[in-house]
């Protein structure tokens, strides 16, 4: 499977700042616990009284992924530099969207919905680790990337390895069968997180 395609949106939403920020629950609350499903986020957020951020600050993330948003979990309107750089100590970033198979991967028959989660100069190992513990498995690895594909059984999350081989008709047939999720590592200029993705067959 064409992994690299999320991992490059990161590079889009490089924010520079010295802050550390711990997002992992985050992402584990926000994008695992919803199943990267863009209504219960954008619910999720709103009791978190994140804010949204306006159309023009995603660039061309709608290129490949529809109805993209993106949320800040401290409002930067009217502060000044040294208020904005307090507030950034803490920062963490959602952006949710998804795409169809086509456009992400090249791939017909399915869609990809995703949540990714960055923060600013966080430990890529630890929050790498701290995964690997919550899954129970240990990631994939292909060149750069660390991927976790996994579906779900009686509450366990159960390792889906190989998809990256299989046919697109064999993939598609798999997608048809159980819900599969991926998990990727992301390491970008000074930001550091999560995207999940959610691949569903097309409707």
């Amino acid at each position: 499977m064409r992994y690299c395609t999320i991992t490059a949106l990161a590079a889009a939403l490089a924010l520079a700042s010295p802050a550390t920020a711990e997002p992992f629950q985050s992402f584990v609350d926000i994008c695992m616990a919803n199943d990267a499903n863009a209504p219960a986020i954008e619910r999720s957020l709103n009791d978190r009284e994140w804010v949204e951020m306006p159309a023009e600050s995603l660039g061309d993330l709608g290129a490949q992924f529809r109805n993209p948003s993106l949320r800040l979990n401290f409002n930067p309107n009217g502060l000044n530099e040294g208020e904005f750089a307090a507030a950034a100590e803490t920062m963490e970033l959602v952006l949710t969207g998804w795409g169809d198979g086509k456009s992400v991967f090249d791939i017909e028959g399915f869609r990809l919905d995703s949540c990714m989660l960055m923060s600013p100069k966080t430990d890529s190992q630890t929050l790498n680790d701290l995964m690997t513990a919550h899954l129970g498995f240990a990631p994939e690895t292909d060149g750069e990337l660390t991927i976790w594909a996994y579906s779900r059984k009686d509450g366990r999350f159960v390792p889906e390895t190989g998809l990256d081989s299989l046919e697109d008709e064999a993939l598609i047939a798999e997608i048809r069968k159980r819900q599969i999720y991926v998990i990727y590592a992301l390491n970008e200029d000074d930001m550091t997180g999560f995207a999940l993705g959610a691949i569903r067959p097309a409707s």
